[in-house]
């Protein structure tokens, strides 16, 4: 197993790669396994589940934390695929382990590593008026920008009143330029 990328910042969807192979010349069958995910891990919304193994059934519930495969077989010396995307809660490292069974027996573990990487460096949030002076009445445009790095979901709140009485917002950006309401 392997996912790729295999670090990624939080929220940030990874996809994790099961490749079965059989070196042998026998067809196996009965291929499966079920992983669970470890804490802190989750299947992505959506899943993007795919599998190319032959009669398999693959399960991958978004927002769970098990991913399975039942029923495969696998022709001498072939291989197949099962590949899902992955997302996390928060940053740390994260070992996922799956065994492998089939008709002869258990593989062994497979093992991957997850590193998911939080926000860095510190975060200064800068205001910047247009203009210094205004006649009443008028408008002068006020930009806050974030000089930090990897923060994501700021949120701040602005007393304009407290700047100066009577100062009121006007308009505010469209949605999707820094968020719903920014």
């Amino acid at each position: 197993m392997a996912f790729s990328p295999s670090s990624v910042g939080i929220g940030a969807a990874s996809t994790l790669t099961y490749t079965i192979t059989n070196p042998t010349a026998t067809i196996v069958t009965s291929v499966a396994f079920t992983n669970t995910l470890p804490s802190g891990l989750e299947v992505a919304s959506p899943s993007s589940l795919t599998t190319d193994c032959t009669g398999a059934t693959a399960t991958a519930t978004s927002g769970s934390q098990t991913v399975q495969l039942a029923g495969g077989f696998s022709t001498a010396a072939g291989s197949c695929t099962v590949t899902v995307d992955i997302t996390n809660t928060s940053a740390g490292t994260y070992v996922n382990s799956a065994n492998l069974t089939s008709s002869q027996g258990t593989s062994g573990t497979a093992t991957d590593t997850l590193t998911v990487t939080g926000p860095t460096g510190d975060l200064t949030l800068v205001k910047q008026f247009n203009r210094t002076l205004a006649a009443p009445g008028s408008s002068i445009d006020l930009t806050n920008t974030d000089t930090g790095t990897g923060a994501t979901s700021i949120t701040f709140t602005d007393n304009l009143d407290g700047a100066l009485s009577g100062l009121t917002v006007s308009s505010l950006p469209a949605d999707g330029f820094c968020g719903s309401g920014a």
